[in-house]
């Protein structure tokens, strides 16, 4: 009977054990995601810039090209704006093939040319037309030469005029796509699983230990360790007092598992 009492008591002190790890173990696991996620999200947001939050978008400039004015990994606020509020000598975001094979970014220029067109059947089918050009004489996108580096678009791959950069967000966004941020988000599932594995291995190990030296107890087979001098402590005990040891080992072992909850 009291076997079973200290049974249900240890299985009691397992449960709340449990829920604390499986909230641990989701909440690890949530991080991974949700950081694995905006990472994916950032790829793919910097290829395709076609939604807006409240009429504004917020595109990572990837070139050089307009340095010093925006440098490479900023993050711009770009307001949509009709293409008639378009001037020139300002900043624009527009959508750009950069290779020529289909693969289209969003690409910051200032404009230099803005022509608007009163029968859109004279500018195929378009009302605007627009020059931009990159800032930056030395861009590494011009291979040398940026005099002639110029793109004319018409509004259709108009995203909107640049207002300003972000800060904050240049700062998230270079700690999120950072190798040592990818680094930590493998290694600290791996260093959870191998500690709480650790900690678990030497838990069992003592629980049988225990358990081992209570049942040489109640058999009456207790026998010292080699660090002992070779004589059984055991062997002045009575009957009452050895259940009494027993006793004590059960409620220290249920006392550590309490304390480490």
């Amino acid at each position: 009977m009291e076997k079973e009492e200290i049974t249900k008591s240890e299985e009691k002190s397992k449960k709340p054990k449990g829920k604390v790890r499986k909230i641990i173990e989701w909440s690890v696991t949530g991080l991974f995601i949700a950081l694995v996620g905006v990472l994916i999200g950032i790829k793919i947001y910097q290829k395709n810039t076609h939604t807006s939050l409240f009429g504004t978008q917020y595109p990572i400039v990837l070139t050089d090209s307009m340095e010093t004015d925006y440098m490479v990994d900023d993050v711009l606020i770009v307001k949509e704006v009709n293409p008639s509020e378009i001037a020139i000598g300002d900043d624009i975001t527009f959508l750009w093939d950069l290779s020529g094979k289909g693969d289209v970014y969003p690409m910051t220029h200032r404009i230099i040319e803005a022509t608007y067109y009163p029968d859109a059947s004279l500018n195929k089918g378009y009302n605007y037309t627009f020059v931009a050009h990159g800032i930056n004489k030395n861009s590494s996108q011009c291979r040398g030469d940026c005099t002639y580096q110029t793109q004319e678009f018409h509004e259709d791959v108009l995203i909107g005029k640049v207002t300003g950069k972000s800060p904050f967000l240049r700062v998230m966004y270079k700690i999120l796509t950072s190798v040592w941020t990818l680094i930590i988000l493998i290694l600290i599932p791996c260093l959870y699983i191998m500690i709480t594995a650790v900690i678990d291995m030497f838990k069992k190990l003592e629980e049988q230990e225990r358990l081992q030296e209570i049942e040489a107890i109640e058999k009456g087979e207790y026998k010292p360790n080699k660090s002992n001098s070779g004589e059984d402590p055991l062997k002045d005990l009575s009957e009452k007092d050895k259940e009494r040891l027993k006793k004590e080992l059960l409620e220290e072992m249920l006392n550590k598992k309490k304390e480490k909850k």
